[in-house]
């Protein structure tokens, strides 16, 4: 297996790269398939890196299996393969097979925190068409943050009420009606998982509902659980990078920095962190 990963600090150029693996046959026969990162190997923003058309036209001229994968995500491996076709002006685009996001893995099980607990659902973390992500992978039953956030106000910091008040009504019938229950803006939903699928453009309220659900006793934020019991909620993200290459000379800062914010902050008022399980690459 070989993969194309270029850090921000390195300068090999991709050019080198596909004619060391093209010049030798024997390096062809002990690489089965291909991995290859996006950002910062494929483009750079929504410009594609010189040569990197062509290293995917070699692969495929020599029937050498590839496959995209990034930590891009809050998107369908369709919407993606269709993206990066585009901006790499592909002749034969890339298809959804060709594709994997960081949470592809995350469906099934997504779908099981879905259907386990009649009283209690997911919560989706990051940005993105979450709607069409859900309906892609078949998940019915979940809450996103804002949805969440935008029902039960009253939980959060008051300089982040008087936004969410406007739209709480016709949030609660909305949500009421996804998942077939009377929802009680006075009483929080419980919650049996947090599954971030993408990067979090704004962090103050994700983090707030985070670690009120980590401590929670029993899922329902406001009840507290003891140090030593074990934890009721599940964290689970497809977002752990703190940085990644775009077309500006230094590293840029994305959405794994909210979740490392969230455990130090935990960690700050309870003394001790919260576990979570991490998917991608």
């Amino acid at each position: 297996i070989l993969m194309f990963n270029l850090s921000p600090s390195r300068t090999i150029a991709l050019s080198s790269i596909y004619h060391k693996l093209f010049s030798s046959f024997s390096l062809l026969k002990q690489s089965p398939v291909v991995f290859i990162d996006v950002d910062g190997v494929l483009k750079l923003g929504k410009k594609p890196i010189p040569n990197a058309k062509k290293g995917i036209e070699l692969l495929r001229r020599y029937n050498i299996p590839l496959q995209i994968v990034t930590n891009d995500g809050g998107n369908t491996e369709i919407s993606r393969a269709k993206v990066y076709s585009l901006i790499l002006n592909l002749s034969t685009p890339f298809t959804y097979k060709d594709i994997t996001l960081s949470h592809s893995p995350m469906p099934s099980v997504l779908s099981n925190f879905s259907k386990k607990d009649t009283d209690k659902i997911p919560l989706i973390v990051g940005r993105g068409n979450v709607s069409s992500l859900m309906s892609y992978y078949n998940v019915k039953r979940y809450i996103t943050v804002k949805e969440y956030a935008s029902i039960f106000y009253k939980m959060l910091p008051r300089n982040i009420i008087r936004h969410l008040i406007p739209i709480s009504q016709k949030m609660t019938e909305k949500i009421s009606k996804r998942l077939s229950m009377k929802i009680d803006p006075d009483k929080p939903l419980g919650i049996n998982g947090i599954f971030q699928i993408s990067d979090v453009l704004r962090w103050e309220v994700p983090i707030q509902l985070i670690c009120d659900l980590m401590i929670s006793k029993d899922g329902y934020p406001g009840s507290v659980k003891g140090e030593e019991a074990p934890f009721s909620v599940e964290y689970h993200t497809a977002f752990d990078d703190f940085e990644y290459k775009d077309q500006f000379v230094l590293p840029r800062y994305c959405g794994g920095g909210c979740i490392k914010s969230a455990v130090h902050l935990f960690k700050m008022m309870n003394g001790y962190p919260f576990p979570y399980t991490v998917y991608g690459k």
